[in-house]
């Protein structure tokens, strides 16, 4: 390109914009490399040009529920009873739990009428429930539910696409590998 073309390329580009820009335009009748390039510019607009529309979120739900969940089981990486040595359900703890690059810590508080299961969401995108029942989530991504038994401690975090289950702390606990 001579100097004389990149004075003036803006200008070019304004015209193929559809700017008005006559020295552009008379530049362009004598300088074949000028108008080759512009023509390309041109075909390139065109291209960004076409229309984008945004699904019915009805059409993409259909489509999402089309489409496999794909259901991974979190496993145990450390709890607190582990680290203390302890071998008792009767105390509050925490445990750890992961799926490939994912944790979830989990706190487990005796109360009166059994458990308080308390854990905090990776991503605002994600959801809680035991079974069939949603889990409240708060605006920071905490959430908490009450249970009888450690051994009815199981929930599940839906991600979209992505399903972690995590085991009751009793099964994560005693699991092989797990000494406590």
């Amino acid at each position: 390109m001579k100097r004389k073309c990149n004075d003036i390329w803006e200008r070019i580009v304004e015209l193929a914009e559809g700017q008005p820009q006559p020295e552009a335009s008379a530049h362009l009748t004598t300088c074949t490399e000028c108008r080759a390039k512009f023509g390309e510019l041109g075909t390139m607009l065109q291209g960004m040009a076409v229309p984008h529309f945004k699904a019915p979120e009805s059409l993409l739900q259909e489509a999402k529920s089309l489409m496999p969940v794909a259901a991974r089981r979190m496993g145990l990486i450390r709890s607190s009873l582990q680290l203390s040595g302890a071998r008792s359900e009767n105390q509050d703890f925490q445990a750890v739990y992961g799926a490939d690059d994912l944790e979830l810590r989990v706190m487990y508080s005796k109360v009166d009428r059994g458990w308080d299961v308390i854990g905090q969401i990776p991503n605002p995108l994600w959801s809680v429930a035991r079974g069939n029942k949603e889990i409240p989530v708060d605006s920071e991504g905490r959430f908490h539910f009450l249970t009888k038994t450690l051994d009815d401690s199981s929930f599940s975090l839906d991600g979209g696409q992505l399903r972690l289950e995590v085991p009751s702390a009793t099964e994560a606990i005693r699991e092989p590998g797990n000494d406590s």
